[in-house]
């Protein structure tokens, strides 16, 4: 665009244009993880994440996660608001590579150290796609653009291969749930038709339906 520019984006009307974009990034990019953190960490301080009524309402925002980490919804959406922003705002390529690949490794450590999920497979399937995405990044970070055959390749490979077994095992595991539960699933299947019953309500997925004729 800089050899042969199609717009100017600095005349006064794409000047007015760029307040709207700021704007927008202000109250939804920014302003939308800010809210929802304070939002749950008031209700945390009021004791009403445990509450039924509260839990079947925003339970979808904390419900995977252990209590000492409710916050981790908002964790997940700062940490992809930051990759893209670094990515779009680094101008210099093997600056905003090199910088991209350490926070994806402390992004990927945090994953380790907390195990947030409730459900251990869910933190490890976590843990390798956040290991995946700091090789993808170092490879693509490695080599000159445009990219060799060689290298699209690797890279093909680096998203592809692990997509794939992440696809086969999340269909593998939902039919294990169904038919072979593990004790802590099934103690998590009970749980949610507690906490379902406790509200008035009634929960039909398949999960829930064999375990109830079980």
């Amino acid at each position: 665009m800089a050899s042969n520019p199609a717009i100017d984006c600095q005349t006064p009307q794409y000047v007015q244009y760029g307040i709207i974009v700021y704007l927008t990034l202000v109250l939804f990019v920014i302003g939308a993880p800010v809210y929802l953190g304070y939002f749950l960490w008031k209700n945390h301080k009021k004791g009403m994440l445990t509450d039924n009524e509260f839990r079947h309402r925003f339970g979808i925002l904390y419900h995977r996660f252990h209590p000492s980490v409710y916050w981790w919804t908002v964790w997940t959406l700062v940490r992809r608001t930051l990759l893209v922003a670094l990515a779009a705002f680094i101008a210099e390529r093997g600056t905003r590579f090199a910088i991209i690949s350490y926070f994806q490794v402390f992004f990927h450590l945090a994953q380790t150290w907390y195990e947030p999920y409730l459900m251990e497979n869910e933190n490890w399937m976590a843990s390798l796609s956040l290991g995946f995405l700091v090789l993808l990044t170092i490879s693509l970070g490695c080599f000159e653009f445009p990219y060799t055959n060689a290298v699209q390749a690797l890279v093909s490979t680096l998203v592809l291969v692990p997509g794939t077994a992440f696809v086969i095992y999340m269909i593998y595991d939902k039919v294990r749930q169904m038919f072979w539960p593990t004790p802590e699933q099934q103690a998590e299947i009970k749980g949610l038709l507690v906490f379902v019953e406790s509200v008035g309500g009634e929960c039909e997925c398949a999960c829930c339906c064999f375990l109830d004729r079980a």
